[in-house]
């Protein structure tokens, strides 16, 4: 459709314009996406086609048939608060096929579990076109010969007062391990209207043997001093011992809902 623009200067007039489309994005492998801590290896992205099909532009020129350039992505790790950038290398980009690279440095010290977010970008007759982002489950394994954190868990507090964390953990490609909940706790937020700061000191949990293939649930209560309706976000440690014996804390963010007037028992 036109678009009428009046007024003394209409000539010297300009649009810019937002284009929205679905573009659906895969990893190669399927999900969850899982790294090594110590060497991460490229992560495959497959994206559906970029077609220019009702979208374009119509101008003296003519009609817009083409990308300006070739489409990209742009690939993003979230671990709770903390985004890091990945590097993006076309493998085809005429066919959607991209190679996502993270370093050992960038996820030097950052949690176990997060997510991998996946933008695709193009412009279109100058123009920038907005893509639906894409998000995929995303888990660190600590390395070679170790044990692996698979997914962590938080009852609401309604009531009781604490919230039930369980960390579920899978044991090493061969031979065993062992894992544990360490004392550590950080807060990183915590609902607005807080009527108070503290959190009660963590117990910790029994460190728990694992054979190979075997995978067992490590549990430990947070209980928070204040009143509160929200979400406490909160980051525990577990240690990892591997085959060989070296160990690892790894941090896990748990995030957790308040639904509550006191939280203290």
């Amino acid at each position: 459709c036109a678009l009428p623009i009046c007024g003394p200067k209409a000539s010297e007039a300009t649009v810019s314009a937002l284009f929205f489309s679905d573009v659906s994005a895969k990893v190669a492998g399927g999900e969850p996406i899982s790294v090594n801590r110590e060497n991460p290896q490229p992560i495959v992205v497959e994206v559906s086609e970029f077609g220019t099909e009702g979208l374009s532009e119509q101008s003296s020129a003519g009609q817009v048939a083409a990308f300006d350039e070739e489409p990209t992505i742009a690939a993003t790790v979230v671990f709770g608060e903390t985004k890091i950038p990945a590097t993006v290398k076309a493998l085809s980009a005429s066919q959607g096929t991209f190679e996502v690279v993270l370093t050992k440095d960038q996820l030097n010290g950052q949690p176990a579990l997060g997510t991998l977010w996946i933008e695709p970008r193009a412009l279109l007759g100058g123009h920038e076109i907005r893509f639906s982002r894409s998000v995929f489950p995303f888990k660190v394994r600590a390395g070679e010969g170790m044990p692996d954190i698979v997914s962590v868990t938080a009852s609401k507090i309604d009531g009781k007062g604490s919230s039930t964390v369980v960390i579920t953990i899978e044991g090493p490609a061969e031979g065993q391990g062992s894992a544990s909940i360490t004392p550590d706790l950080k807060v990183i937020s915590r609902p607005s209207r807080a009527s108070g700061e503290e959190i009660m000191p963590l117990e910790g949990s029994e460190r728990v043997q694992i054979q190979s293939g075997e995978v067992v649930e490590l549990e430990v209560q947070v209980r928070p001093e204040f009143e509160a309706n929200g979400i406490l976000k909160v980051e525990l440690k577990v240690e990892l011992v591997g085959d060989s014996g070296a160990s690892q804390e790894v941090p896990v963010v748990v995030e957790i809902e308040m639904e509550i007037g006191r939280a203290h028992v």
